[in-house]
C-alpha cells in the first residue's frame, strides 16, 4: 500500500499535545478518506529516533540534523512546521557548514545561528531553492503563557522566524494558520483553540488544512502506480515485511523446494513463521518459480480444505496456457480432493515443477490423515511447505513424505538486528545504544521484538513530558526509552497484557474492555467508524470519542492493522487477538450484530457478519425472544443464497452448537421465500469428510420450512424439534449407555471442543464443590477420548492427562486417597510419554503439575519418601523452565508453589531448617509476583497465602511474635482487595486470616486488639455467606460468631451483648442442619456453642433447660456408633447440669440419671 509521509517539525517539549493529535486522530482521519486510493499516511514524528549517545555534543548535532533533513527530503512537499514562543536548540557553527555542502542548500542562505527547527523549516519549504506544493504552517499563540517552557527570554529570534513564514505566504510558498490557545494547568487546552476567526479544536484545524494537500498527492501518487486493488493477501505480506536473521533459512527453504522436498515448519505462535514462509514465497517468485500460496484464517471464511483447495488452484491457473475449471462450491469434499490430485498432475505436467505454500495449518479442521486431505493427496514433483503451531496435530504429514523443521527464538545478535529495523519502519527511528542493548539481551521471538517497538513508538507526550530538560534532548530521551526498556517483560504473551493494559491506561479501563473485545471478536473487522459510533452508543463517553479510538490506535502501534480495501482492522497476530478476548461475551456478538444492523449501507461481508454474531450471541437460558427471531428473518431475506453465506452459518453452529435451536425458532411468514432459500445456502457448501449433527438439523429444518412455503401452511411440522431433539441432546448432554449416535455421528474437532467443554465445567463443578457433578464430566470427557474421537494420539494423551487429574481432584477432595493416586499416576505416566516426544513448555509444566498432585496424596498417605521424590522431580522440572524462559510470571509462580509443597513436607519430616528456608524463599518469589502484577488480584492471594503458610510454620517452631509479623504483612496485602474486588475466595481467606491472628494475639494477651480482628473476621464471613450456598462456608459463620460471642463475654462492655452473637451462631448451625442433620462438624459446633453460651449469659431456667437437651441430642448425632472419650466426658457433664432442674425435667430425669451411670461405667472402662 503506497505511503505518504509527512514531516513533522517544532520544538520538542511545547508541542506533545499537538505531535500527539497529528499522529493520532488527525492520520486516522486522513487514512480514512485515502482508504479508496489504496494508500495511506505516514506521520514522521523524530520526538525519538536520533539516537545521539554514541557521539559528543558536536556530533550529536550533525546527527540530527542528517536524520531530519533525510526525512524532510523523504515526505517532501508535505511539511508540517508548528511555530510557538521557543526557538529551539542551535548547533555549532561547524555542523551549519556541513549543512552548506548539503545538495540543494546554497551558500546565500545565512545559517548560522539558526535553530535546528528553523533549518527544518528552512530546507522544509521557507529557502527559495526549496521546491514547494502545499508546505503548511501553524503558528501558536498562548495567552499569559510565561516560563522557559513556553516562551524565550528574547523573543526576537521567534519573532523572525514567524516573519520568514508570513513572508513565504505572502510570496505563496505555503500556507499559515495561526491560532490562540489557552493552558488548563500545565498542559494546552487543544479542545477548544482560535484560528481563522472561529473556535474549533486543534484536531479539525490541522485536518482542514492537510486534507486537500494530502488527497492531491495520494492522486497523483495512484495515478503514477500500476496497482490494483490490493487484497487481503497483498495487506498480510505488508504487515509482515520485516524478516531479520532468517536469510540462510529462507535460502534453505528454497533450495529444499526446488529439489522437489515437503517440509512441516513448526514453530510457537508469534516465531515468525509466516514471515518466513511469505519471504520464501517472495524469492520463488524473483527466480520464477511457479508457487501458490494459501493463509489460513487469513479470511472469515479461510478455514477448511475446500476453500484452501480453490485458493490454491486459482493461483496455479494463473501459470498454465489453459486455465482449468474449478468445481463448484457444492461439490463435497472427497470429490473435491479427487479432483484437486488430478488438477494437481495436469499442472505438473506443464509446469515441470511447482510449489504449494500453506501457512497456518492449525486453523484448519484437525484430521490424523487417515482419510484423503488436500496435502496428502498431492503428486511427485510438487514441492511443499506447510506451517503450524501445534505440531502435535499434524505429525501423520511424515507419512505423506513430510520432513520436520522447527523454527526458534531469534538469538540475541539477531533480536538486536530485528529492532533496528522495525524501528527504521516505524517512520525511520533509530534506537539509541543502550535502549537496544537492553531490549537485545536475550533471545526473543519476533511477535516480542514488534511488541517491543510499538510500546515505544506508542510513547505519548504525558511520557516525554517527564524528561529531564537540564539534560540534552538525545541524552533525556535515551534515558527514557531506557527506562521503558527496562520495564518490558522477557514474554511475549505478558508484553501482549502489558501492551493492552497500557492502552487500558489511556483509554479507560471500562473503554478499553468495550473496544478490546469488539476487535478480538470481530468476524471481519471493524472500521474506524464504527469503533467511534459504537462507543457512542455502549458506553458512558459523551465527548472525545474520536480521540479515544485513535488513541487506542495509537497504543496498540502495528498490532492493529487494516485487512481489507474498506478500512476494517483486526490484531496483525492470534497472540494478540487471544489476550484481548478475555472481556468477550455474548453481550459482545449482540452489540456488533445489532450496530450492523442499524447502518443504512452494509456491503455483503457486513451481512454475513450480522448473521455470524446474531447466531453467536444466542444464549439458551435467555431464551430466543421474538425481537431475536425477526433481526435474523429479516437479514436473511436482504442476504442473497451464496456458499459463503452457508460457511458463515455452518461455522457458527459448529462453533456455537446451541445456536441452532435459535435457527430452529425462525418462522416461515418471517422469512419469507428469500430467507429461507438464504437459510439452504449451507447446501451449497461441500459435504465434509464426517456426519455434522448441527447440519442434519439444519437441513432438516429448511426442508420443513421450504414445504410450508409450498403448500402455505401455518403451523409446521415437529420433525426438525425431534431432530433437534434427539441429536442436540446426545452431543451437549453426554451419551449414556452404549447410543450409538455419538459414536458415528462426532467429528474429530468437535469431540475435541466437547471434551474441552467436559473438562472446564468440571473444572467449574469441582471449584463449587460439586464433586458428584465435576466427576460425572471428568469421567465423560475422558470416555469420549478413549472411544478415540479425538484421533490422535498425542491429544488423546494430553486430553487424557487433563481428565485423569480432575477425576484424582475429585477423590482427593472426598479424603479416598487410593483411587486418587491412581488417576495421578495415570496422569503422570502419560504426561512423561508426551515429554520425551515433545519437550515442549507446556508439556514439562503440566508433568510437573501431576507430579505435585501425586506427591500430595503420598504426603495425605504417610509416604513421605514417596512425596518428597516426587515433589523434588517436579521443582526440578519447573526450574529448568524458568532457566529456559526467562523466569516468566506463569513458572515463577509454579516454582514457588512447588517449593511450599517441598516446605510443608520437609516441616513434617522434621526438617525445620530447611522448611525455613523453603518457606522464605516461596514468600520472596510471591512478593517479587505481586510487585510485577499490582493490580492482578490473584497475584496478591498468593502472597497472602505464602504469608500464611511461613506464619504457622513459625508459630509451629514458637515463634509466635515473628508469626504476627508475617499475618500482618498478609493482611496488608488482602485486605484493600475486598474493596477493589470482593469475592467469595477473597472473603472466606480473609476471615480464616484474621481468626489466625486473633488467636495468635490471644496468646499474647491482646485482648481489646482481638476483639477488633474478630469483628472484622465475623464481616468477611457474613459477606462470604451472601455470595454462595455452600454450607461449608456458613459453618465458618457459625464458628467466627461464636468465637466473637466468647470473647466479647470476656469484658463487660454494656453496648454490645454477646448473646446475640451465640444465638446467631445458634440459629445458623440450626439452617445447616436442616439440610446435612448428620454432619459431625456441625453437631459438635452446637454442643460447644450451647456449653460456652449457658456458661457467658444469664437466662431463664426453661431456656437453659432447652439449651442443654438440644446439647445432649447433638452428641447422640456427633456420637453416631463410636462413642469418643471427649463426647462421654461433655455428655457427662451436660447431664449432671440437666438434673439440677429435677423439676423442669419430669420423667426423662429417670432416664437421665440411668445414662448418667452407663456413661461413668464407659468411661472407666477408658480409665478415665
Amino acid at each position: 500500500m503506497p505511503v505518504l509521509p509527512v514531516f513533522l517539525s517544532s520544538t520538542f517539549s511545547d508541542f506533545q499535545g499537538e505531535r500527539d493529535i497529528l499522529i493520532g486522530p488527525v492520520r486516522e482521519r486522513l487514512d480514512e478518506i485515502l482508504l479508496p486510493l489504496g494508500c495511506r499516511v505516514e506521520m514522521i514524528d523524530l520526538r525519538w529516533g536520533v539516537d545521539t549517545t554514541t557521539v559528543d555534543e558536536r556530533d550529536a548535532y550533525r546527527l540530527v540534523l542528517e536524520v531530519c533533513f533525510d526525512e524532510v527530503e523523504r515526505a517532501r512537499p508535505l511539511f508540517l512546521g508548528l511555530v510557538g514562543g521557543r526557538y529551539g536548540d542551535v548547533p555549532d557553527p561547524a555542523q551549519v557548514r556541513w549543512v552548506l555542502k548539503r545538495p540543494g542548500v546554497y551558500d546565500s542562505e545565512s545559517l548560522v545561528g539558526l535553530s535546528i527547527s528553523a533549518m527544518e523549516m528552512g530546507y522544509g519549504g521557507l529557502w527559495r531553492n526549496v521546491p514547494v506544493d502545499g508546505q503548511v504552517f501553524l503558528l501558536r499563540d498562548i495567552a499569559g503563557a510565561h516560563g522557559p517552557r513556553w516562551v524565550d527570554p528574547d523573543p526576537t529570534r521567534v519573532a523572525e522566524l514567524r516573519s520568514v513564514i508570513k513572508s513565504a505566504e505572502e510570496n505563496g510558498r505555503c500556507t499559515v494558520v495561526q491560532y490562540q490557545a489557552r493552558l488548563v494547568g500545565n498542559k494546552v487546552d487543544l479542545t477548544t483553540i482560535h484560528a481563522m476567526d472561529i473556535t474549533q479544536s486543534f484536531e479539525d484545524v490541522a485536518y482542514e488544512l492537510l486534507l486537500p494537500v494530502v488527497l492531491r498527492h495520494a492522486e497523483e501518487l495512484i495515478s503514477h502506480t500500476a496497482e490494483g486493488v490490493v487484497t487481503r493477501l497483498e495487506l498480510f505480506q505488508q504487515d509482515r515485511r520485516i524478516l531479520a536473521g532468517r536469510d540462510e533459512a529462507v535460502v534453505s527453504f528454497v533450495h529444499k523446494l526446488e529439489n522437489g522436498c515437503r517440509v512441516l515448519l513448526e514453530g510457537e505462535s508469534g516465531s515468525g513463521k509466516s514471515t518466513l514462509l511469505l519471504a520464501v514465497s517472495e524469492r520463488l517468485q524473483e527466480q520464477a518459480v511457479p508457487c501458490a500460496t494459501f493463509v489460513a484464517g487469513l479470511g472469515p471464511a479461510d478455514r477448511d480444505e475446500a476453500v484452501a483447495i480453490r485458493v490454491l488452484a486459482s493461483q496455479v491457473n494463473k501459470f498454465l496456457r489453459e486455465p482449468i475449471p474449478i468445481p463448484q462450491r457444492k461439490e463435497q469434499l472427497q470429490q473435491l480432493v479427487k479432483w484437486w490430485q488430478s488438477f494437481l498432475e495436469s499442472a505438473v505436467q506443464e509446469l515441470d515443477s511447482l510449489v504449494l505454500l500453506v501457512d497456518a495449518l492449525e486453523q484448519l479442521p484437525q484430521t490424523d490423515g487417515s482419510e484423503p486431505t488436500f496435502l496428502s493427496v498431492i503428486p511427485p514433483h510438487v514441492s511443499v511447505l506447510v506451517s503450524s503451531a501445534r505440531p502435535g496435530e499434524v505429525r501423520w504429514l511424515g507419512v505423506a513424505g513430510f520432513e520436520f523443521a522447527s523454527l526458534g527464538p531469534l538469538s540475541s545478535p539477531v533480536v538486536r538486528e530485528a529492532l533496528e529495523a522495525w524501528a527504521r519502519a516505524s517512520g525511520g527511528r533509530t534506537l539509541p545504544k543502550e535502549p537496544l542493548r537492553i531490549l537485545s539481551s536475550g533471545d526473543r521471538f519476533p511477535i516480542w521484538v514488534r511488541m517491543a517497538i510499538d510500546w515505544l513508538v506508542g510513547l505519548g507526550g504525558d511520557d516525554f513530558a517527564q524528561v529531564d530538560p537540564e539534560v540534552s534532548p538525545g541524552l533525556a530521551i535515551s534515558n527514557l526509552l531506557e527506562t521503558e526498556a527496562m520495564k518490558l517483560p522477557n514474554d511475549a504473551t505478558e508484553l501482549a497484557a502489558r501492551l493492552l493494559a497500557r492502552t487500558a491506561e489511556r483509554v479507560g479501563k471500562s473503554t478499553a474492555k468495550l473496544l478490546l473485545a469488539w476487535l478480538s471478536t470481530s468476524r471481519s473487522g471493524l472500521v474506524s467508524a464504527d469503533l467511534v459510533a459504537m462507543l457512542s452508543r455502549y458506553s458512558d463517553l459523551v465527548n472525545g470519542v474520536e480521540l479515544t479510538v485513535a488513541r487506542l490506535k495509537r497504543a496498540l502501534g502495528s498490532q492493529l492493522v487494516t485487512v481489507d480495501r474498506t478500512g476494517r482492522l483486526a490484531f496483525s497476530h492470534a497472540l494478540m487477538r487471544e489476550a484481548a478476548s478475555r472481556n468477550v461475551t455474548w453481550e459482545t456478538h449482540r452489540q456488533i450484530a445489532e450496530y450492523l444492523m442499524e447502518l443504512p449501507i452494509v456491503d455483503d461481508v457486513g451481512r454475513l457478519d450480522i448473521v455470524w454474531h446474531l447466531l453467536m450471541s444466542f444464549q439458551s437460558h435467555l431464551g430466543v425472544t421474538s425481537e431475536q427471531t425477526s433481526q435474523l428473518a429479516k437479514v436473511l431475506r436482504n442476504t442473497p443464497p451464496s456458499s459463503d453465506l452457508g460457511e458463515v452459518i455452518l461455522s457458527a453452529v459448529s462453533d456455537h452448537p446451541i445456536s441452532v435451536q435459535f435457527i430452529c425458532e425462525l418462522k416461515v411468514e418471517e422469512l419469507g421465500l428469500d430467507g429461507v432459500a438464504a437459510l439452504n445456502s449451507i447446501n451449497l457448501v461441500g459435504s465434509p469428510h464426517v456426519f455434522e449433527p448441527a447440519r442434519v438439523i439444519v437441513t432438516c429444518f429448511v426442508a420443513d420450512l421450504a414445504e410450508q412455503v409450498t403448500t402455505l401452511l401455518s403451523e409446521w411440522d415437529p420433525l426438525a424439534q425431534r431432530v433437534q431433539n434427539m441429536l442436540l441432546d446426545e452431543l451437549l448432554t453426554g451419551v449414556r449407555e452404549s447410543v450409538e449416535v455419538e459414536r458415528k455421528f462426532i467429528p474429530g474437532r468437535m469431540a475435541i471442543e466437547l471434551c474441552i467443554a467436559h473438562d472446564e465445567a468440571g473444572r467449574a463443578a469441582l471449584d463449587n464443590r460439586d464433586l458428584k457433578t465435576a466427576q460425572w464430566h471428568f469421567e465423560r470427557g475422558l470416555n469420549l477420548v478413549q472411544l478415540g474421537f479425538a484421533q490422535n494420539s498425542d491429544m488423546v494423551k494430553d486430553l487424557s492427562i487433563d481428565f485423569h487429574l480432575g477425576i484424582g481432584s475429585v477423590h482427593e477432595a472426598s479424603q479416598e486417597f487410593g483411587a486418587a493416586a491412581q488417576s495421578y499416576e495415570r496422569a503422570v505416566t502419560l504426561g512423561r510419554s508426551v515429554v520425551m516426544r515433545f519437550h515442549h513448555t507446556s508439556f514439562r509444566r503440566e508433568l510437573s503439575v501431576s507430579l505435585d498432585a501425586l506427591a500430595r496424596v503420598k504426603v495425605s498417605q504417610g509416604l513421605l519418601q514417596e512425596a518428597t521424590a516426587l515433589f523434588e522431580e517436579g521443582l526440578g522440572l519447573i526450574d529448568e523452565l524458568r532457566i529456559e524462559n526467562g523466569r516468566s510470571i506463569l513458572l515463577e509462580r509454579d516454582y514457588s508453589i512447588s517449593l511450599d509443597n517441598l516446605a510443608r513436607l520437609s516441616w513434617q519430616m522434621g526438617k525445620i531448617d530447611l522448611a525455613r528456608r523453603r518457606y522464605t524463599e516461596a514468600l520472596g518469589i510471591a512478593q517479587r509476583l505481586s510487585e510485577w502484577q499490582p493490580n492482578d488480584v490473584e497475584a496478591q492471594l498468593d502472597l497472602v497465602d505464602a504469608y500464611f503458610n511461613l506464619a504457622s510454620f513459625e508459630e509451629s517452631c514458637g515463634q509466635t511474635d515473628i508469626a504476627i509479623v508475617h499475618l500482618m504483612g498478609a493482611v496488608d496485602a488482602i485486605h484493600i482487595w475486598t474493596f477493589v474486588a470482593p469475592s467469595l475466595r477473597l472473603f472466606c481467606s480473609y476471615g480464616s486470616l484474621l481468626l489466625k491472628l486473633a488467636e495468635l494475639r490471644t496468646s499474647r494477651g491482646d485482648g481489646r486488639l482481638v476483639l477488633d480482628i474478630l469483628a472484622r473476621a465475623l464481616r468477611m464471613h457474613k459477606q462470604a455467606v451472601e455470595l454462595t450456598d455452600d454450607i461449608s462456608v456458613s459453618l465458618q459463620l457459625a464458628r467466627t460468631s461464636l468465637r466473637f460471642a466468647v470473647h466479647l463475654s470476656q469484658f463487660c462492655l454494656k453496648s454490645i451483648s454477646p448473646e446475640r452473637h451465640f444465638k446467631q451462631a445458634l440459629q445458623v448451625l440450626a439452617e445447616i442442619l436442616r439440610e446435612r442433620p448428620d454432619w459431625k462438624d456441625a453437631n459438635l459446633l452446637v454442643i460447644e456453642a450451647v456449653t460456652q453460651y449457658i456458661h457467658a449469659c444469664k437466662m431463664h431456667s426453661h431456656e437453659r433447660v432447652t439449651l442443654l437437651l438440644l446439647s445432649r441430642n447433638m452428641h447422640y448425632r456427633a456420637a453416631g456408633d463410636h462413642w469418643s472419650v471427649n463426647l462421654l466426658q461433655s455428655l457427662y457433664v451436660v447431664d449432671r447440669e440437666l438434673l439440677e432442674y429435677r423439676d423442669l425435667l419430669g420423667s426423662k430425669a429417670d432416664t437421665i440419671e440411668v445414662e448418667i451411670i452407663s456413661v461413668e461405667a464407659a468411661l472407666r472402662r477408658h480409665g478415665q
